[in-house]
């Protein structure tokens, strides 16, 4: 066996070692499935979720009275043997008190309508950060899946430019065993092919490390789990219109929405500090009722007692230091802040879309003249093998052009996932994932 073929065994066992696990055909589509089902943050925001709903009733709000209800049982025993008393002897005494006790706050300044405005804004705020962890879940499988064709389509280029430097160290090797090759040009060939094998080594890698990353965000048990990818990337269409997405960027960006809930609550807030304006107003009703019983040697009395009740009681804070005022200058400022940091995410958010929208058009452009450099660089490394074969060009020349052609391979990959991920990026910003699920 020569080395040509010693080395490529080596090279290629290391490749199917890395690669050979259980692989299953995996969609974009089934990616974004599971890892929605399994992602820890989308399941933890769904209970926090929850918990809000559960929260937003007019019971948790105070609008509903509290009925209380007490029982006391005491029990009494008196052995008496005092030549100074009156009566001697054994003695029990017993009681029984239920008590039902009803206290309602009938008005205390609208803090009741105040609040389940507040909690039903409380359960929209956990809905949308739902909504928010969703959209950059997407966006991540989408790059991770988008980025594990790359590197594979990347790998099948090493491949076929590893083998396309063996055959061409090998071709070299036969003529120099016939005499008509030196053995510098085919230590030359060598090193290109022992370049190729490292290339292909760090590839194989990449991809490994592509998959990795993919595994956990669909939060798979084997971090290593392989799976059957499409041939190729499909690259968007969309024809961008500035207006149209600036709009739909007002309309449906998700941290902007959320923005917007938190000014809400904060104006609530404000609302509920002024609340200790009024004055309040708690109704209590109830009934007492006690039944007792006395007992000495064998003879027993019984007896009860009931009553009833109904109080109002109006609470009205005269001064108390300047807190109430001091509460709702603070509550107006915290809106005033609120205001000046959703202005500011407007800003900058609107400033991302530009950017993304600009950079858009421009990897379009690129990506198509891209494509067309690779195209001749494919046809000239086709043309340069011809011309090798036939002693027309040397192995320096031939290596360049090789080198070129590998380079514009790669270089079309890359430019097609740049394109990818700004198209992501615009779809999130325009919250273009929530409206396609």
């Amino acid at each position: 066996m020569n080395s040509t073929k010693y080395l490529f065994i080596i090279v290629m066992s290391f490749v199917l070692s890395a690669t050979s696990v259980a692989q299953d055909s995996l969609s974009l589509s089934q990616a974004i499935e599971v890892g929605l089902a399994r992602n820890f943050q989308i399941q933890i925001s769904n209970q926090n979720l929850e918990i809000a709903q559960n929260n937003n009733s007019w019971g948790e709000a105070g609008a509903y009275p509290i009925v209380n209800f007490r029982l006391v049982q005491g029990n009494r025993w008196l052995d008496q043997n005092n030549p100074t008393s009156f009566v001697n002897g054994s003695f029990y005494s017993g009681n029984v008190s239920p008590n039902v006790d009803v206290s309602w706050v009938l008005f205390q300044g609208f803090r009741v309508r105040i609040n389940k405005q507040r909690l039903s804004e409380l359960e929209a705020q956990s809905a949308g950060n739902v909504q928010l962890i969703i959209e950059n879940t997407i966006q991540a499988i989408s790059l991770a899946y988008y980025r594990c064709i790359v590197e594979q389509q990347k790998l099948e280029i090493v491949e076929k430019t590893l083998s396309l430097s063996r055959d061409r160290w090998q071709y070299i090797q036969e003529k120099k065993d016939l005499g008509i090759a030196s053995t510098f040009e085919v230590l030359q060939e060598k090193n290109a092919y022992l370049g190729d094998s490292l290339n292909l080594s760090t590839q194989t890698f990449n991809v490994q490390g592509a998959l990795r990353n993919l595994n956990l965000l669909l939060a798979s048990e084997d971090i290593n789990q392989a799976y059957l990818f499409p041939n190729s990337l499909t690259l968007p269409n969309q024809n961008y219109s500035w207006e149209a997405i600036k709009t739909q960027l007002t309309e449906s960006n998700q941290s902007l929405k959320n923005q917007y809930i938190n000014l809400s609550l904060l104006k609530q807030n404000t609302a509920l500090q002024k609340s200790a304006l009024y004055p309040s107003i708690n109704l209590n009703v109830g009934s007492n009722y006690s039944a007792s019983q006395f007992a000495r040697d064998g003879e027993s009395i019984n007896g009860s007692s009931q009553d009833f009740y109904a109080n109002f009681t109006l609470n009205f804070t005269l001064f108390n230091g300047g807190k109430i005022k001091r509460a709702i200058q603070n509550a107006k400022t915290q809106e005033q802040i609120a205001n000046l940091q959703k202005d500011e995410l407007v800003l900058n958010i609107t400033h991302e879309l530009r950017n993304a929208f600009e950079r858009y058009q421009l990897q379009q452009q690129q990506y198509q003249i891209q494509k067309t450099t690779q195209a001749s660089t494919k046809l000239q490394l086709e043309m340069a093998e011809d011309r090798f074969k036939n002693g027309l060009i040397n192995s320096f020349d031939f290596r360049i052009i090789q080198l070129n052609y590998l380079n514009t391979e790669l270089q079309l990959l890359e430019q097609s996932f740049q394109v990818l991920n700004t198209n992501t990026n615009i779809t999130r910003l325009i919250g273009g994932y929530i409206q396609e699920k």
